[in-house]
C-alpha cells in the first residue's frame, strides 16, 4: 500500500467524509476507475509513440492514479487504443528524469486539444509514489475546509 492510501483512509474516516458522495471532487470516471485520480499538471519533456501522425505540442502530465495517467496535448488526431507512448518528464532540474511508458485506453478531444488515458505499463515505483504523493497533498489541501474569518 502506497503511504497517500494509508493517509487518506486516516483523513476519510477522521473527517467522515464520503468518498461516494465527493465522486466528481476525486476525478473518478463513472464506474470504471478502481483508484483516485489526482491532478498534477507536468509539463511532458519528450514523447515516443507508433501513434503520433502529427507534430505534438504542448504535452502535460495531467493527472496520475495508481495505474494510470493522463496526458493532454495538441496533436492533430486521436490517438488509436493499444498504441504505446513513452515520455519523459522531471519533477526538479537536480533529480533525474522519470520515464513513463504506457497503453492508450481512450483518447478524446478536448477542446482544440486532445486527452488521452494510458495504463501505466513500466515506471520506476518509486517515481511513481513521488508523483502520488504530490498530487496527494495537492487533493488533502483541497479537502481542508477554510480557516473560519479567512477569505475565499
Amino acid at each position: 500500500m502506497f503511504a497517500y492510501e494509508q493517509s487518506l483512509r486516516r483523513i476519510v474516516f477522521s473527517k467522515g467524509l464520503n468518498l461516494r458522495a465527493n465522486r466528481d471532487k476525486l476525478n473518478l470516471m463513472e464506474d470504471k476507475r478502481k483508484f483516485l485520480r489526482f491532478e498534477c499538471s507536468i509539463p511532458v519533456e519528450e514523447i515516443l509513440s507508433q501513434g503520433l501522425n502529427g507534430v505534438v505540442h504542448d504535452v502535460a502530465l495531467d493527472n496520475i492514479s495508481r495505474e494510470g495517467v493522463g496526458l493532454i496535448m495538441d496533436v492533430d488526431t486521436a490517438f488509436a487504443p493499444g498504441a504505446e507512448v513513452k515520455f519523459r518528464i522531471s519533477l526538479e532540474a537536480e533529480k533525474a528524469p522519470i520515464f513513463i511508458q504506457g497503453r492508450v485506453m481512450w483518447s478524446r478531444p478536448k477542446g482544440d486539444r486532445f486527452e488521452i488515458g494510458l495504463k501505466i505499463l513500466e515506471m520506476d515505483k518509486a517515481a511513481k509514489a513521488e508523483l502520488l504523493e504530490l498530487g496527494f497533498e495537492r487533493w488533502k489541501v483541497e479537502q481542508t475546509p477554510p480557516h473560519p474569518g479567512s477569505k475565499g
